[in-house]
């Protein structure tokens, strides 16, 4: 690596790993080098305990970071408040045209006939698929369906819990789509569960193939896409019982699958935005 940066003598290098801290130490030069910051600092950092062999402000102290959301900035600061005081946020790009295009590509009879909500993630503990099962699962209206699409450890648990509130006739386990965006467009509405993100892809991809979306509040990057009237769908889960979570997630998907319209303004995530706040 060493070598390659002072054959190539690149402007500037972006590092999009958040762990590997001794490459960031021993390998790029801090004038020119960012971290990019993809997650949740306080999930990375704190709760799943990542190791580091020497103290924190050796790796981050004045080293600039650039946040895929406000609130990853946020935490940053907040956790670290020596990284550099020219960090900022670049959201990740997204190109509309082409979520369009994908959305329009052809999809099975099951899910062009019924009417479904959607869930979109890895099935992992943290993202609490288990909450849009049990908000499903109180709804009245019993032609409504569930399709979830991922894959991941919680499954079989996901599984069991679908079973023994009965409505395994209603609920789909789709496993891994390559192309979700036509599901989506299909869907009366997609909904988040998780309790950490960074910038959720899933909520900007659904709202550009038009279709509702309800999510949790987590603290990093739902709330910067679910503004003005929109934040009515975001589900408060800080200091929060989670029944009290699933009732309010219950609540908002039946708003949201009566009212259908959700104008929203995402032109700050589109991919000509995001080359220019690069280039600037």
């Amino acid at each position: 690596m060493k070598d390659f940066l002072s054959d190539f003598k690149p402007d500037k290098i972006a590092s999009h790993n958040m762990y590997y801290f001794l490459e960031h130490y021993f390998f790029y030069p801090k004038d020119r080098m960012s971290v990019v910051l993809h997650n949740s600092p306080n999930e990375v950092f704190i709760n799943r305990g990542v190791k580091h062999l020497l103290p924190m402000t050796a790796y981050f102290g004045q080293r600039k970071c650039i946040s895929v959301s406000e609130g990853v900035l946020d935490e940053m600061k907040a956790l670290m408040p020596f990284i550099s005081a020219d960090s900022r946020t670049i959201y990740n790009p997204f190109d509309f045209e082409e979520i369009r295009k994908r959305s329009e590509e052809s999809i099975d009879k099951f899910h062009q006939d019924n009417r479904y909500v959607i869930s979109v993630s890895s099935l992992a503990r943290g993202k609490r698929v288990e909450r849009i099962i049990e908000a499903f699962s109180l709804l009245e209206d019993k032609e409504l369906k569930l399709c979830i699409l991922g894959v991941g450890e919680e499954e079989k648990k996901l599984k069991d819990l679908v079973i023994a509130k009965g409505i395994q006739e209603r609920v789909r386990f789709e496993g891994f789509i390559e192309n979700p965006m036509p599901y989506m467009r299909h869907a009366e509405c997609l909904v988040l569960a998780s309790d950490s993100e960074g910038l959720p892809t899933v909520l900007i991809e659904a709202l550009v193939c038009g279709t509702p979306v309800v999510s949790t509040n987590c603290k990093t990057g739902p709330s910067e896409i679910l503004t003005a009237h929109l934040k009515n769908n975001l589900i408060t889960i800080e200091n929060t019982s989670e029944s009290a979570i699933v009732i309010d997630m219950h609540d908002a998907i039946h708003r949201t699958i009566n009212q259908k319209t959700q104008n929203v303004n995402l032109n700050k995530f589109s991919r000509e935005a995001v080359i220019s706040t690069w280039e600037n």
